[in-house]
């Protein structure tokens, strides 16, 4: 464990945030830092380890040169409980010491905005050969969704399962919505089934499609 050695050299940040959105909150420094929260008297981070074993914090590190570093802290999903005096400090003797006082603002949104929605849209019927395009919509909420998988039938659309199936995505912070697409350039019989998206917060849309085989139906005619 690294021995901490307390300077008279004191700096003091106050930093505020909406409770929506990560907070980071930053440290510079010429070494290594350990991180507190001075209230619960115990460390968060020493260096590059978690010391308090709470996954809700990890550390942005990063190099700005040969001697100055970053030890930024972050929290991923705060609450105002998480309000307070955050120390970092230098593990070297010719460190310092730097105050953060965080501020939490909890943030009232409109109901609509945290109504929670996922949605498919897409032809429920395609013709052999022709191309299946769908659309997975995750809206709502107070954070957008990390991921969304599409599955078929139960089983997990991958790209080394399913070579001929393509899918995309990206996340709109405008809408506060993750839009993935599902494309089959040209259909076969086999992709007739039931088609689910499921956002990373579990939530669940699904779209049952259906390969018609036209030229089999002209042919009984």
């Amino acid at each position: 464990m690294p021995v901490l050695i307390f300077s008279t050299s004191l700096t003091t940040q106050k930093v505020s945030f909406l409770n929506l959105f990560p907070i980071f909150m930053p440290c510079s420094t010429l070494g290594s830092v350990a991180w507190r929260r001075i209230k619960d008297d115990k460390f968060l981070k020493i260096g590059t380890m978690t010391w308090a074993g709470d996954s809700n914090v990890s550390l942005n590190y990063s190099r700005y040169s040969s001697a100055v570093t970053t030890w930024d802290l972050v929290i991923h999903q705060a609450s105002p409980e998480d309000a307070g005096l955050y120390e970092c400090q230098v593990t070297s003797r010719a460190g310092h010491i730097r105050l953060v006082q965080l501020n939490v603002l909890p943030v009232y949104l409109p109901s609509l905005y945290l109504l929670v929605s996922i949605s498919i849209t897409g032809k429920m019927y395609v013709d052999l050969g022709d191309k299946i395009y769908l659309i997975c919509n995750a809206s709502g909420g107070p954070r957008i969704p990390d991921e969304i998988d599409w599955f078929k039938a139960g089983d997990k659309i991958d790209s080394s399962k399913y070579r001929h199936v393509a899918l995309d995505k990206h996340q709109s912070m405008a809408d506060s919505s993750f839009i993935s697409r599902l494309t089959i350039e040209h259909s076969q019989l086999s992709d007739t089934g039931d088609y689910i998206c499921r956002s990373s917060r579990n939530d669940i849309a699904s779209l049952k499609v259906t390969v018609l085989n036209a030229e089999t139906a002209n042919k009984r005619r």
